[in-house]
């Protein structure tokens, strides 16, 4: 039976190192960024117009009119050339803040675009104001065509109805609008672009309206297409820079809620020809999300990729472009929601859209994310309630746990001790039949036996594999907890990534160029654990050849895998082990081998009826007997 064991153990072990494999921190193959080729044409009715330029180039041409970004002052331009906007294409960039209790937004006046958000609850690893976008390098920018020109806003020079450089939400709301005048062909206004953003005082939120006044007097009549370019370059903020750009890309939420991402360790791009609900920039514990309000985009294209800049603070660019119906004559405004903040799971789930898809909870197979959802993050919350050392949440959550795992620890080691009372049976019907064609006579014979003691010879693997998922959950759970984020324990600065208690100056291959001590603990104590499992578990079977080298290479191995991982999950599994040395050595002495025999012989005494399933079991081996 021993070796019955060692596989159920040893496919844990795989599975985990599987996980392990795929969650590993890997450096992105140095690539130049592809070429944006994410353009969508706008179109109004059935007539063309030309597609929209990529947001890479700093200049581009469209309908006579020569922009550059760096000299727009110097262009010479008209209504007949430029449009109904024409007065808006030659100005000076100025930024405005607005400040919330929770966060700090700064816009230019050039495209009314949101520039940077400073999340004012939070710092970087290096205890530096958290900024989202690296080097204020959030662009958006609005293309819809009007009747002389396909106009892009991200050239508009727009003008705010403030004068105050720093505006602070004090009330329970504040709004800051921008607005670009349409003229006619006799320079008399006729219609305003404006672009609105309503705060609240204490949200990560904020609205964000695309309005025209007067817009049939600019845009032709019947449905537009506007296009909304949406491009940022996130900024690092965490300690391994590696694992942070590993989990992040872009997620999307169809109209029902559908959720999707773009692959997190190599650059991804995606068409995507169904109604999109909203889109997120993610990194590894923060998002912005565009939500829509009015009604869902049309279609949208998304792509991420990793620039080869060397800058320590680049961590990773994310662009999409989305189309929206918009019917000048009927509606004269687009609604958005714009969130950005911590990825808190009740904070996310109370926007009733789905946003919390972006925490890694085991989504992808059910029982994981039931086990987050309904049982690990609520005792977590609850027991944050009482302020608690999050190293201390840690060990009260591991004693929850085994306390819960307790009946399957003991069917487990209670199965093995059965096993042991039947070895003497079992070797004597391995010497009754030693021969290989004898093969099927032994398989019956201790079919028999095991039915005869009333025994499961499968029954020490099934309580191993109802773990497994509360294995994997916590493995999703901990490297994704915000909470953890920056919180110290023991040794360890920051329980969401890993702790170094001695940094080498050089990287070794598949370890690091640190030494984790919670990793090293770990390791040291599933060794521990193999060897006692080893000694007081066994059947006293042979084990099968190279099987025992397996079960110690494994924790060597997690030597190289956790490392760099979070400290809380090292020290959730070195806590694990330590519970349960203590739960073995207790079930032992809880159990009698002398009254399991007698327990046995007992059972062997009873009249036992074959089931149907046994008996023709036992109809087909006697013909293979036959045959043979």
């Amino acid at each position: 039976m021993k070796y019955r064991e060692i596989i159920g153990f040893t496919l844990i072990f795989l599975i985990i190192i599987v996980f392990s494999i795929i969650n590993q921190p890997t450096s992105p193959p140095a690539q130049n960024p592809p070429s944006d080729s994410l353009t969508v044409k706008t179109t109004h009715d059935s007539d063309s117009l030309s597609q929209a330029p990529s947001m890479e180039d700093s200049t581009y041409h469209q309908t006579g009119l020569h922009l550059s970004s760096s000299d727009s002052s110097a262009l010479t331009v008209s209504f007949t050339t430029s449009g109904e906007f024409y007065k808006h294409f030659n100005g000076k960039e100025d930024t405005i803040q607005v400040e919330n209790d929770v966060m700090k937004v700064t816009f230019s006046t050039k495209g009314a675009m949101i520039r940077q958000i400073e999340l004012k609850d939070f710092l970087t690893y290096d205890k530096q104001p958290l900024k989202l976008y690296f080097q204020n390098e959030n662009l958006f920018n609005v293309i819809l065509s009007t009747k002389k020109i396909l106009l892009h806003t991200e050239k508009l020079f727009f003008t705010p109805l403030t004068s105050q450089k720093h505006l602070m939400v004090t009330n329970d709301s504040l709004k800051l609008i921008f607005e670009a005048l349409a003229v006619n062909e006799t320079d008399s206004p006729c219609g305003k672009l404006i672009f609105e953003y309503v705060f609240r005082k204490d949200a990560y939120d904020f609205n964000f309206y695309i309005r025209t006044e007067n817009g049939k007097t600019f845009l032709p009549p019947g449905i537009s297409l506007f296009t909304l370019q949406w491009k940022s370059e996130l900024a690092r903020s965490e300690k391994h820079a590696e694992t942070e750009r590993t989990n992040s890309t872009i997620h999307y939420a169809s109209a029902k809620l559908e959720t999707n991402y773009l692959s997190e360790r190599k650059n991804d791009d995606k068409k995507i020809n169904y109604q999109l609900n909203w889109i997120a920039y993610k990194s590894q514990f923060f998002t912005s999300v565009l939500l829509t309000q009015s009604k869902p985009f049309t279609s949208s294209e998304v792509k991420v990729y990793t620039k080869e800049i060397e800058d320590p603070k680049y961590l990773k660019t994310m662009y999409s472009t989305s189309i929206y119906e918009f019917k000048p004559e009927e509606e004269n405004s687009i609604k958005f929601k714009f969130f950005t903040g911590p990825l808190k799971y009740k904070l996310l789930r109370s926007y009733k859209a789905k946003l919390e898809r972006q925490i890694p909870l085991g989504w992808g197979f059910a029982p994981i994310a039931w086990i987050n959802r309904f049982a690990v993050l609520p005792v977590f919350n609850w027991l944050e309630s009482y302020n608690l050392n999050y190293g201390i949440i840690i060990l009260i959550l591991t004693i929850l746990l085994k306390i819960v795992l307790f009946p399957i620890t003991y069917r487990t080691y209670l199965s093995s001790a059965k096993m042991r009372v039947l070895q003497p049976d079992i070797e004597a019907i391995n010497k009754k039949f030693p021969k290989p064609e004898d093969a099927a006579k032994k398989q019956q014979a201790m079919m028999e036996l095991y039915r005869r003691s009333g025994i499961n010879p499968a029954a020490g693997c099934f309580p191993i594999l109802l773990q497994l998922p509360i294995l994997i959950a916590m493995f999703r759970f901990f490297p994704s907890a915000i909470e953890l984020r920056q919180q110290p324990f023991l040794w360890a600065e920051d329980l969401s990534t890993y702790d170094s208690i001695l940094d080498l100056g050089f990287h070794i291959p598949f370890y690091g160029d640190h030494v984790s001590l919670f990793t090293l603990l770990m390791t040291i104590s599933t060794l521990v654990y193999t060897r006692l499992n080893e000694k007081l578990m066994s059947t006293g079977s042979q084990t099968l050849p190279g099987m025992r080298f397996i079960t110690y290479l494994m924790p060597i191995l997690f030597l190289g895998f956790f490392n760099s991982f979070s400290a809380a999950l090292s020290y959730y599994y070195l806590l694990a082990n330590l519970f349960t040395f203590v739960q073995i050595f207790g079930i032992r002495y809880l159990i009698s081998e002398d009254k399991l025999r007698k327990q046995i012989e007992e059972h062997r005494k009873k009249p036992l009826k074959k089931s149907r399933w046994q008996q023709r079991l036992e109809e087909m081996q006697k013909q293979q007997t036959k045959k043979k």
